[in-house]
């Protein structure tokens, strides 16, 4: 059975500062690791420990991906702790820099929410910043360059230029459609503690679930990241359902 991986707040050693090194090494490091990539493309990003935490396991969520292992990674954080940004607005360009062939699939409560956190993370890629890291003015190699596509670059939908990657974002509401995804991310399946107390709104999230699964691309990896108000949420029913299934 898939093994289910769960990160909760937890420390992590720092990792390199972007002032410690020159503006080609950061970039050139900025690459190979998400949170110097962030520092490079928002100055501003404040990063405490739990972030430190996170982007590794992001990092080893993309390694699984590479190995082909369909990795299921679980983040649970309390609200405004900075997890949507990290994830789902600066995670999804810096992996489409690694891999531009990869598509991204990014769910959420709803899909205006969705959609805005995919315009945050197309306006990362056409920031000049990151075409210095990862685009025209990259020192990579050849065919690796990671611009927009201009035919198709909506808040919902963007694609990137030459190659097969890109991301859509849709919320649980209008159901999961659509071309398989490399990366599936799921940022919040509801809105607030009210919502997540309603069982029609729990129920909703479950039924859609199997509607997500089937959009993931093997060896594809999954991600939900969420705050967990109660026992019987998605992520809940996730693991009883996985643990019914061991036993």
């Amino acid at each position: 059975e898939q093994e289910i991986e769960v990160v909760s707040l937890a420390w992590a050693p720092a990792g390199v500062q972007p002032g410690e090194v020159t503006e080609g090494a950061a970039q050139h490091l900025a690459r190979r690791n998400l949170l110097v990539f962030i520092k490079l493309v928002y100055s501003r990003y404040k990063v405490d420990l739990i972030h430190h935490q996170i982007s590794w396991r992001l990092l080893h969520f993309m390694r699984q991906i590479e190995a082909g292992e369909s990795p299921r990674l679980m983040i649970f954080c309390p609200p405004q702790t900075g997890k949507s940004s990290l994830v789902s607005r600066y995670f999804p360009p810096w992996a489409l820099g690694n891999h531009p062939d990869w598509s991204m699939m990014l769910v959420s409560y709803s899909a205006d929410l969705a959609r805005k956190l995919s315009g945050d993370a197309r306006k990362v890629v056409m920031s000049e910043t990151y075409q210095a890291i990862f685009g025209e003015t990259a020192e990579l190699e050849p065919g690796q360059s990671v611009q927009l596509e201009r035919s198709r670059k909506s808040i919902g939908q963007w694609n990137i230029q030459d190659h097969e990657g890109g991301m859509r974002a849709t919320g649980f509401e209008g159901g999961i459609t659509g071309m398989p995804a490399h990366i599936l991310i799921v940022d919040d399946p509801v809105k607030g503690r009210l919502e997540a107390d309603s069982k029609v709104q729990s129920d909703a999230a479950w039924e859609a679930w199997p509607q997500a699964l089937d959009r993931v691309q093997e060896p594809g990896g999954i991600i939900v990241m969420c705050t967990r108000w109660r026992y019987d949420d998605l992520p809940g029913r996730i693991l009883q359902h996985a643990k019914e299934n061991l036993d």
